[in-house]
């Protein structure tokens, strides 16, 4: 599968509103389960020593940061 279900109370807050001082968007609305849970994905499970190859012929490779585990919610 694809995605992860859950299932949470009706009284938990879904979006999160915050006013903006730009003229162009006055307000920004955040999932807010997304949000969280992606925070503590990245916190948690990131690969911090994730390796790229980037010359084959003399095998160097970049040490950076990894993670593709990314909730949406829906429904």
């Amino acid at each position: 599968t694809d995605g992860i279900w859950c299932v949470l109370p009706n009284s938990f807050p879904e979006n999160f509103v915050i006013k903006t001082t730009s003229v162009k968007k006055p307000k920004l609305t955040i999932s807010y389960p997304g949000a969280m849970l992606n925070i503590m994905v990245k916190e948690g499970f990131t690969n911090d020593q994730y390796q790229e190859l980037t010359e084959p012929s003399s095998l160097s490779y970049v040490t950076r940061s990894e993670n593709s585990i990314f909730f949406e919610v829906d429904g």
